[in-house]
C-alpha cells in the first residue's frame, strides 16, 4: 500500500460549539509521499493532534477521567477540545499502515485490554511495552478516502462503538469486522 492512501490533511478543523447542522471537515490527499516510510513521515504524524470520531455517532474517542487513567477503558463522547479526545499516531516499524495510537493527555496508549481476543473485549489505555495489542493498523473502507477501519494487530478485531449507542459514554470495545458504520472511523486534525 502506498502511504498516499493512508494519511489525510484536513483543511478545517471542528468548531467546539454543539451545531446540528455541522458539517465534518473536508479532506484531501496529500502530494505524493512515495513508497517507503521514513523518518519525515514518521515526524509528520506524530507532530500531529487528531480526533478520532465515530462515522456512527459523530462523538469521539474519550479517556474517561483525567487521572488515574491505567487500565482505564475509553468511551465516546461528545467533541469538547480536551486532550483526553485527541490522540497522535505513531508509525511501529516499516509498515506505513500500523501505529500505536497516543492519548495526548496521561502519556498511555490505545490497548486491547486484558490481551482479549473475544468479541466485546474492552479497549482502553495503558503505557506502552510494545505488545501487538497496542499496535493498530489503519486502513481506508472501501470507496472512501477519509473513513478507516482501525484493527488490532493482537486480536485482528476493530474499534467497534458497543451495541451501536449513540450516547455518550457509551463502550468502546474490539468486535470482528463486518462493515458496519459503528467500526468506521474519521480523523479530524486539531494541530
Amino acid at each position: 500500500m502506498v502511504i498516499k492512501e493512508v494519511v489525510y490533511v484536513v483543511e478545517d478543523v471542528f468548531s467546539h460549539e454543539r451545531n446540528p447542522t455541522r458539517h465534518l471537515p473536508r479532506t484531501t490527499t496529500p502530494p505524493d509521499l512515495g513508497e517507503r516510510i521514513d523518518q519525515s513521515i514518521h515526524h509528520w504524524w506524530s507532530t500531529r493532534r487528531y480526533v478520532i470520531l465515530s462515522q456512527f455517532s459523530e462523538k469521539a474517542l474519550d479517556l474517561p477521567e483525567w487521572e488515574g487513567n491505567h487500565w482505564m477503558p475509553i468511551q465516546q463522547y461528545e467533541y469538547h477540545g480536551g486532550e483526553n479526545q485527541q490522540w497522535k499516531f505513531i508509525p511501529i516499524g516499516k509498515s506505513p499502515d500500523v501505529f500505536k495510537i497516543h492519548c495526548v493527555h496521561g502519556a498511555k496508549v490505545l490497548d486491547v485490554l486484558d490481551w482479549g481476543q473475544a468479541n466485546g473485549d474492552a479497549v482502553g489505555v495503558y503505557p506502552y511495552h510494545g505488545g501487538n495489542n497496542q499496535h493498530w493498523r489503519l486502513a481506508p473502507v472501501e470507496g472512501s478516502e477519509d473513513i478507516f477501519t482501525i484493527t488490532s494487530l493482537h486480536s485482528e478485531m476493530s474499534l467497534d462503538v458497543k451495541e451501536k449507542d449513540l450516547k455518550n459514554g457509551a463502550s468502546i470495545q474490539q468486535w470482528h469486522y463486518y462493515g458496519a458504520v459503528n467500526q468506521q472511523w474519521r480523523l479530524i486534525s486539531v494541530m
